[in-house]
């Protein structure tokens, strides 16, 4: 559904983006309801609302899934490298959790 809203828009030559932001914008001006989050392109879009004038924003997170998978992953990382030096340990975590 949303892969083809972007189609949609990007035929008829408007910004997928600035679409969206307005639609949300539109949203509560009109009494309708908070949208639902989705699932694209590796993040998951939700709708929120700006502290200073309530306005509506898109936020995107990380997939849930894909960040766990991922802590998963460097737990049985530190698991085989628990007798190596602290260190060495502290360097390598350091710069993974940089990457994420």
């Amino acid at each position: 559904m949303v892969y083809s809203l972007i189609l949609t828009c990007r035929a008829c030559n408007v910004e997928p983006y600035a679409y969206l932001v307005h639609v949300l914008t539109e949203l509560p001006q009109r009494g309708i309801r908070k949208p639902e989050t989705f699932d694209f392109l590796g993040f998951t879009h939700c709708c929120s609302t700006r502290r200073s004038n309530g306005d509506f924003k898109i936020v995107r997170l990380t997939i849930k899934k894909r960040m766990r998978a991922t802590l998963v992953s460097i737990r049985e990382t530190l698991m085989r490298r628990l007798h190596e030096p602290v260190p060495v340990i502290g360097q390598w975590l350091r710069r993974v959790l940089r990457d994420i």
